[in-house]
């Protein structure tokens, strides 16, 4: 009987993940992996130590490579500053959160009610997801899943206006040095530790363009970054 329920549960999960991926998986081992976020660690058995996390080390770089190279082939007249803040765009942790909750990933992960997990699990699990098909089925099938499950996402966001993981300071540095002007960001804090707070104001050419806050000096500059943008029109006003 319990190998009759095992084998149902492989037969699910096979079926699911076709569906999922538009191909059949080989080795499951690899996906059930891909799925079990690091902060289960030692949950119900103390010496299980193997979490996703390797599995999203990986999947980072298969995903920045794949994602650098569709760009190269389908974009040739950008240059490279455009190209690189549409790829840290494309493969940032806010993205493939999105990415990972419009492909139903949450139905996947192994979760518990007590445990915490972090802000960006769902991201590190599609990472961890795409270097689990790189393993089983090689770089083909992932390039596959990336050009024809991601990407086609991604001009959904974009169609929507959405600015979700968009890199506000990377592109007021590429207006700035079009339109040969010269930008500082002056970012001060309340304290140090937990709970501080952060804000940053932004200079061009020594005058004042716009102020942001945040939680950490990188959350304030982008906020101070989408001000300016937002001035310019370059952002969509709600």
């Amino acid at each position: 009987m319990r190998l009759f329920v095992r084998r149902n549960n492989q037969s699910k999960l096979k079926r699911e993940l076709t569906e999922l991926l538009g191909f059949k998986p080989k080795d499951l081992s690899f996906y059930r992996l891909a799925f079990i976020d690091p902060a289960l660690r030692n949950e119900d058995d103390p010496n299980r130590i193997e979490t996703n996390d390797r599995l999203e080390f990986l999947g980072d770089s298969i995903l920045g490579m794949l994602v650098s190279k569709y760009l190269y082939q389908e974009e040739p007249l950008y240059p490279v500053g455009k190209l690189s803040s549409l790829k840290s765009h494309i493969v940032s942790r806010q993205v493939s959160n999105t990415f990972a909750e419009k492909l139903g990933l949450p139905h996947f992960i192994e979760k518990k009610e007590h445990v915490l997990y972090g802000k960006d699990f769902l991201g590190n699990a599609l990472e961890a997801l795409i270097a689990a098909i790189y393993l089983d089925r090689g770089i083909d099938r992932a390039e596959e899943f990336v050009t024809e499950k991601l990407l086609p996402l991604y001009r959904e966001l974009r169609q929507e206006g959405s600015d979700l993981g968009r890199n506000f300071k990377g592109e007021l540095q590429l207006w700035t040095d079009k339109e040969a002007r010269k930008v500082k960001y002056e970012t001060s804090s309340n304290g140090k530790g937990k709970g501080s707070h952060f804000t940053s104001r932004i200079f061009i050419d020594d005058k004042v363009w716009g102020e942001g806050e945040g939680s950490s000096k990188k959350q304030a500059e982008q906020a101070a970054a989408h001000e300016v943008l937002r001035k310019l029109g370059k952002v969509k006003v709600n």
